[in-house]
């Protein structure tokens, strides 16, 4: 069965009004993940990432991070800044209690704090954002203020929320974890340039790291 001109006219006009518009379409996909990927300016950490790998990348983060919030604890206390970190004797008591029950505690802060820690204050946050984001049809400027905005919520609790935990073992005083705040906020970022597997990575490595200088420096006895 042969065509004729005017019926081979309308089907490549058909054709390229499909094709204009399937591109279309694919642009817009591609400017909303374009939106979701840039939601912080600077891409510094892509250095380390294509030398080590995500995974290596995310390792020696957390490592880092580890040393971070012991110096800094170390500093604001050796500074008498008890508002900001944790006092010596607070240490103290988290020390004995590990050895105390090593197996709860070391199952508690390398495991069950990691997966759930992160699945509470960055898992379910960032679902809030992403909802936020499609309901205001957030771009731009705004998607990076809104993702922010709940990133420092998610990490003021993530901070707040061990005292809790510490209160439980003893007399603790009233103070803020800076040394946490900024790890929440690490952890924020590295949900949105990595994803939640190397949230609950970051998040192990670092507690592991504290954990051996916790035992490396034990009271005396």
């Amino acid at each position: 069965m042969r065509l004729s001109t005017t019926q081979i006219i309308i089907a490549k006009a058909l054709l390229a009004h499909r094709g204009a518009a399937f591109i279309k379409l694919g642009g817009v996909k591609n400017e909303t993940v374009n939106d979701a990927t840039k939601l912080s300016s600077t891409r510094k950490p892509e250095v380390l990432e294509a030398r080590l790998g995500l995974t290596g990348a995310t390792i020696i983060e957390g490592i880092a991070l580890g040393f971070f919030s012991a110096a800094l604890n170390v500093v604001l206390q050796r500074a008498n800044v008890h508002a900001l970190a944790p006092a010596d004797e607070m240490m103290q008591t988290l020390y004995f209690a590990i050895v105390a029950t090593p197996i709860p505690f070391l199952l508690t802060l390398l495991g069950a704090l990691p997966i759930f820690g992160e699945l509470l204050f960055r898992g379910v946050p960032y679902l809030l954002f992403l909802a936020a984001r499609r309901v205001l049809h957030l771009r731009g400027a705004s998607l990076v203020t809104v993702s922010w905005f709940i990133g420092l919520a998610a990490a003021v609790a993530f901070a707040l929320a061990p005292l809790m935990l510490l209160a439980k073992m003893g007399d603790v005083k009233t103070f803020f974890p800076i040394s946490l705040l900024f790890l929440g906020l690490w952890l924020w970022r590295t949900l949105q340039r990595r994803g939640f597997v190397f949230c609950v990575l970051l998040h192990f490595v670092h507690n592991l790291v504290i954990v051996a200088l916790l035992y490396l420096s034990r009271p005396a006895g």
